[in-house]
């Protein structure tokens, strides 16, 4: 398996061309519900001789009647108050429900997410927004911790992890602080439409109060709120090359470099991910005369191309292995030397009770799904590893 990547003379490439309801059942419209309604009224007298003095009166008005009166208030309310928006998708708080008491206990609560929806290899950037969330430890999908970017008292951004079996689901999203204390999710949440030109558009899981001094929840409908992994099609191009060529080499159109081809083979997986070849990095086949240039085809080269276009990837060591994706790029040296000897693509990141496990497909040899460890621990002792996460 020693192998290194050296450079081919680089021949000169060819020019190439509704604000929510307020809360039923508050002081506020209870209150309002009662004016409106006219209560039944007893009058019992008694004369006192001449004087017809009145001597009691007692009003009845049925509690039930007020709590109706109450729910219909706000709701009309609300209806009257909220601006025109464009038409909203409901999207459902999941997990347990909670009692109707204010939940504090917890020291935090979530009332605003980014987005809801995410690619199966992971690497999703959310921010989850509330308050109280400084104290925030883990963000679970699924059971499985999240990268914590950033926390502060109203947000935490993560990047997502994988999808279970890289495979389209629907997961609960929880949040434990330090304690151990799962923080609720505010009820009503609904995703409101972008327009065209929005770059991102904000799920809301509030109900907005009316006045300008934020409130403390009431209650809460549940613990989580649910995220959904989608396929991400760009990393499925990437992969579905991947998986069918790290065998079958596709060597009509990008040839082979005997005993040293696995940058061509990672090259050919990021065109079909969507890059666009450049000066620096490219393939030609001119009737079957097949040139590449050194980044393509060394390892080393690769490494320095990436490193000089951060727009395209960044790096990361081992240590960072959690933050490492399908698709990403993966690079061994296996001598300690200080170049790089291997290149593969990532094929699958598992998060085991043992640590993060990486596995990646190349060529030279020839892999679909080989462990990182296996590599560096069994294979080639005392290599190292390194790693470029696609932007």
């Amino acid at each position: 398996m020693h192998h290194r990547s050296t450079p081919t003379p680089t021949p000169v490439p060819p020019a190439r061309s509704a604000r929510s309801d307020p809360r039923p059942g508050s002081r506020p419209a209870a209150r309002r519900a009662a004016r409106h309604r006219q209560p039944d009224r007893l009058f019992a007298r008694a004369a006192f001789g001449a004087l017809g003095i009145v001597v009691a009166t007692a009003i009845a008005v049925p509690v039930s009647a007020v709590t109706t009166a109450a729910a219909t208030d706000v709701s009309a309310s609300s209806a009257t108050a909220a601006p025109t928006q464009r038409p909203a998708a409901t999207l459902q708080p999941s997990g347990p429900t909670a009692s109707a008491t204010p939940s504090a206990s917890a020291g935090g609560f979530v009332d605003e997410v980014s987005t809801t929806t995410g690619s199966l290899s992971g690497g999703t950037v959310v921010t989850i927004e509330g308050a109280g969330l400084a104290d925030v430890a883990t963000v679970d999908f699924g059971g499985t911790p999240a990268q914590i970017v950033s926390t502060s008292d109203s947000a935490v951004t993560v990047t997502t992890p994988a999808a279970p079996e890289l495979a389209e689901t629907t997961v609960d999203v929880t949040l434990h602080n330090t304690s151990g204390e799962e923080l609720p999710v505010q009820p009503t949440a609904t995703t409101a439409a972008a327009s065209p030109s929005s770059a991102l558009a904000k799920t809301l899981l509030r109900a907005p109060s009316v006045t300008a001094t934020p409130e403390v929840p009431r209650a809460f409908a549940a613990t989580a709120f649910s995220f959904a992994y989608v396929v991400d099609p760009v990393v499925q191009a990437q992969l579905g090359y991947a998986l069918a060529h790290w065998q079958d080499y596709n060597a009509g159109q990008y040839g082979a470099i005997p005993g040293n081809d696995c940058v061509n083979f990672t090259s050919q997986t990021l065109v079909a991910r969507g890059w666009a070849m450049d000066a620096d990095w490219w393939s030609s086949n001119t009737n079957g005369a097949v040139q590449w240039s050194p980044a393509w085809q060394s390892s080393t080269a690769l490494a320095g191309y990436l490193a000089a276009h951060p727009e395209r990837a960044t790096a990361l060591t081992d240590e960072q292995r959690d933050r490492v994706k399908v698709g990403d790029i993966v690079q061994f040296d296996w001598d300690d030397s200080g170049d790089r000897d291997h290149t593969g693509i990532v094929t699958k990141v598992e998060r085991t009770d043992a640590g993060i496990q990486i596995y990646f497909a190349g060529h030279t040899s020839d892999t679909d799904y080989r462990s990182v460890d296996e590599a560096i621990h069994v294979l080639e002792p005392g290599a190292s590893v390194f790693y470029w996460s696609i932007v």
